[in-house]
């Protein structure tokens, strides 16, 4: 299961190996099953623990490099335990195609553009449990920016980078430790692999498979916040990840990764 973390090993998103046609490469993401290209070429190698290279798709390389991430400013972090983070990236993949393949305006409405503007809506939000959780442990004056700083993927970076030095913790401990963060992909930054994702898939791209889910999603997430109570916001869990690292938190992490 793909479980947020930041960089450790010798590789950065982004960069690609040049690819030959007469080796044997994955075509899909190893993570996700995102489409990679008729030779793989739009997959980043990832540096694994074995010292292997996974090829997968840019979505999932900003999950493994969360400082990264931070960095470039390609997403936030979000509170979804309901949905895992592969799940996550195909339907915002999905998401982004049924945007660059919508009808001009002044075709008509949409229906599937709607839904995919509202689930993303509603994922977005999602945000918010982030910074009020995380919020309760930073007194407002102490905070140098708005709350919705909280959110960015520098800060849950800091978070982890911080707990890595002081505790040692293990990577295992780490992914139980942030399981139900998830990162929400900006679909502005992730433009140019969803363009090359457009151009291999024709009209029957199953983008449509998942309006049952979106549905099903939405009404159940509607029936969670109309009997939540105001100050709830499922916090339980995520301040659970922040217990050990109230004091002296790093605005960065200590360490960048190092290119290829």
């Amino acid at each position: 299961m793909l479980s947020l973390s930041i960089s450790s090993k010798p590789c950065i998103p982004e960069r690609r190996q040049a690819v030959d046609p007469n080796v044997p490469r994955s075509k899909v993401c190893e993570i996700c099953g995102a489409p990679g290209g008729e030779h793989g070429e739009l997959l980043e190698g990832h540096v694994v623990a074995s010292g292997k290279t996974k090829h997968i798709c840019p979505i999932c390389h900003h999950c493994l490099h969360l400082d990264y991430a931070g960095m470039k400013k390609s997403g936030r972090i979000i509170w979804l335990p309901e949905v895992s983070q592969e799940t996550l990236n195909l339907l915002s993949l999905a998401m982004f195609l049924v945007v660059l393949k919508s009808a001009p305006e002044g075709d008509g409405p949409d229906e599937l553009l709607v839904h995919a503007k509202n689930l993303y809506g509603t994922f977005r939000k999602r945000a918010e449990h982030v910074e009020v959780a995380l919020g309760a442990n930073v007194p407002a004056m102490e905070r140098l920016g708005p709350k919705s700083n909280l959110s960015e993927p520098q800060h849950i970076a800091s978070l982890m980078a911080y707990a890595k030095k002081t505790t040692g913790m293990s990577e295992r401990l780490m992914a139980e430790r942030v399981q139900g963060l998830r990162f929400l992909p900006n679909p502005n930054y992730f433009s140019r692999y969803t363009d090359a994702v457009g151009k291999i898939v024709d009209a029957a791209y199953p983008v449509s498979t998942w309006m049952a889910l979106v549905s099903e999603f939405r009404e159940a997430e509607k029936a969670r916040l109309d009997a939540m109570p105001d100050e709830s916001f499922d916090a339980q869990g995520i301040a659970q990840f922040a217990e050990p690292m109230e004091e002296d938190m790093p605005t960065e992490p200590d360490t960048a990764p190092e290119p290829a």
